[in-house]
């Protein structure tokens, strides 16, 4: 089992996803932020952080969004969050271990680092894995 640190409710590349999700459902149903916050007696303030991935969205709230907008909850969480061939990282995990990767990536000085990332991650993604 993972153990996770962070900081007491700070928003993480997770509540990103999420949030990046919100936003995609709330454009296909037609409703302005400023619709779906009246919808859910909130701020458009606060439905703008969600869908920034700035503020943490509470299980209730997420829940309360999807009925809004005529959703399944698991809807919000992308495909990396189901099972993947057996692996049964979790989504947090899944989110946690790109950011991380993009971090390192992101950190190389040099041209021979970044090129021999690029042919590990090639190959990697060749084998479907």
């Amino acid at each position: 089992m993972a153990n996770i640190t962070r900081e007491p409710k700070q928003a993480t590349e997770v509540d990103k996803a999420v949030g990046a999700h919100i936003r995609m459902a709330r454009r296909r149903s037609g409703l302005t932020q400023k619709d779906l916050a009246e919808r859910l007696n909130l701020s458009f303030q606060q439905v703008q952080k969600y869908e920034k991935g700035m503020n943490r969205v509470a299980a209730g709230t997420l829940a309360d969004i999807a009925a809004v907008l005529d959703v399944p909850i698991q809807s919000f969480f992308p495909d990396e969050a189901r099972d993947h061939g057996g692996d049964r990282l979790s989504f947090t995990t899944m989110v946690e271990l790109k950011a991380e990767c993009r971090r390192l990536v992101n950190g190389f000085k040099d041209r021979d680092q970044l090129e021999a990332a690029h042919i590990v991650l090639r190959t990697l993604g060749a084998r479907g894995d």
